[in-house]
């Protein structure tokens, strides 16, 4: 594969895609280390959802049909 990159001309923007994919992913990683489970979990976001729409009930469903 090497050869064929370096023959095409697609090496160095294989290394540089490669090196912004890999501290990409450890900032990305950096920050969920840093941020809480409710955070993570998107507390308002939820709260706000659980709110304004209906929980889905089974049985209605099944009856429905």
């Amino acid at each position: 594969m090497l050869p064929l990159l370096v023959k095409d001309g697609l090496l160095l923007p294989y290394v540089v895609t490669s090196l912004a994919f890999l501290f990409l992913s450890l900032y990305l990683l950096s920050a969920l280390e840093r941020s809480t489970e409710e955070e993570l979990r998107l507390g308002f976001y939820h709260q706000l959802t659980q709110h304004w729409l209906p929980k889905l009930n089974l049985s209605r469903i099944i009856k429905w049909k």
